[in-house]
This record gives C-alpha cells, sequence and structure tokens, in this order.
C-alpha cells in the first residue's frame, strides 16, 4: 500500500511540473504570436507601399510615351 502512496504522490508533483511548462509553454507561444502578427502587419504594409509604388511608375511610363507619341505626330 505504501509504494501505491508513493507512486501516486510522484504521478501528483509530476503532473504539477509538467502543468508549470506547459502555462510556461502557453506564455511564450502567446509573446511570439504577437511578435509574428506585427511583423505580419508590417509585411502587408511594405507590400501595399510596394504595389502603389509600381503603380505610379507605370503611369509615370505611360505619360512620358504619351508625350513624346504627341511631340512624335506634332513635328511629323
Amino acid at each position: 500500500m505504501q509504494t501505491i502512496n508513493q507512486q501516486a504522490f510522484a504521478m501528483g508533483q509530476e503532473l504539477e511540473e509538467q502543468a508549470y511548462i506547459i502555462d510556461e509553454l502557453d506564455g511564450d507561444l502567446e509573446r511570439v504570436g504577437g511578435k509574428v502578427g506585427g511583423a505580419l502587419k508590417k509585411i502587408e504594409y511594405v507590400l501595399r507601399k510596394n504595389e502603389e509604388r509600381g503603380k505610379d511608375c507605370c503611369i509615370g511610363v505611360l505619360i512620358v510615351a504619351l508625350i513624346v507619341l504627341l511631340v512624335m505626330i506634332i513635328i511629323a
């Protein structure tokens, strides 16, 4: 009977230690999740800015092409 009590006590201690470790891991995961969320927001911001630059560059090239064509028509 003593052995069963000792085993039960040891199991209880092990469960408490594992619960503590799981709680620490949960906290770490929440912290990392927050950092990942912040990084994703920054990436989305950069992608939006690059998309806008691409559009602006394309519009600029088209305007220059239009001006060149108009000059060619006027000269001809």
